[in-house]
């Protein structure tokens, strides 16, 4: 009961009539310069990453560990404050990053950022199977825009010596998602496993919430497109370079 008034407390709300306090312009212009090399992450898995380990974890998978400060904010996120712009753009030209075997977003900050902006995880996306006579730079840019939301092509001409002819024939591509972690086998969703998806329990019944498996060790193929896991590489739940 006491914990129940004491957080009923904490969020009181004082309404719109309460007086407007006005910052002075050096008081903001300081606290800009503090937070403009800044990055945002979110958990993707909720039940399955812990905010306050990976606030703790992230800096020191970075190699920043004494360069950056993490605190926690509003609506279930983390900001790391970077020194430098250079430590901070490294940290996302090396991205994406997991946690626990599953997926983070991190987002630069800006004073615009909103809740919301936290949607997206860049991912780079080799596409396999492509006829060697129809493989260029601007074909693999083409099937991007096709298939994904597309950023970017990471083409070399000189790495494309291995592959078939094909003649007038409709083939299948194969797409392998790098640094892809955690995700859920049944609807391809990185937000929950298959033991805990909604579209299995509404198709098994008698899955219950007990189920606690985790679909990174279910020998369940993936779906279409996804990478195969390795089963000999043990995984253990702590952050890592994905």
């Amino acid at each position: 009961m006491t914990d129940k008034i004491h957080k009923k407390m904490q969020e009181i709300s004082f309404g719109v009539n309460d007086g407007i306090v006005h910052l002075p312009l050096d008081l903001i212009e300081e606290a800009s310069a503090e937070n403009q090399f800044s990055l945002v992450a979110k958990q993707v898995n909720l039940r399955r990453q812990n905010l306050r380990a990976l606030m703790t974890a992230f800096p020191r998978l970075w190699g920043v560990s004494d360069e950056v400060v993490g605190r926690l904010i509003e609506h279930h996120r983390v900001q790391f404050i970077f020194q430098t712009e250079d430590s901070m753009l490294s940290v996302l030209r090396r991205g994406p990053w997991s946690f626990n075997e599953w997926m983070c977003v991190i987002q630069r900050w800006s004073p615009e950022h909103m809740e919301d902006d936290l949607q997206d995880i860049a991912f780079w996306v080799q596409v396999r199977g492509i006829p060697c006579q129809y493989l260029s730079g601007r074909m693999v840019s083409h099937i991007g825009r096709v298939m994904f939301r597309f950023i970017e092509t990471d083409f070399n001409n000189e790495g494309s010596s291995n592959l078939d002819y094909f003649g007038s024939q409709t083939v299948t591509l194969r797409f392998r998602y790098e640094k892809l972690r955690g995700f859920c086998n049944q609807c391809g969703l990185m937000t929950h496993s298959a033991s805990e998806c909604p579209t299995e329990e509404d198709n098994n019944p008698h899955h219950g919430p007990e189920d606690d498996d985790d679909d990174a060790d279910d020998d369940d193929p993936p779906p279409p497109g996804f990478p195969e896991k390795d089963h000999d590489e043990p995984t253990f739940p702590h952050a890592q370079e994905t």
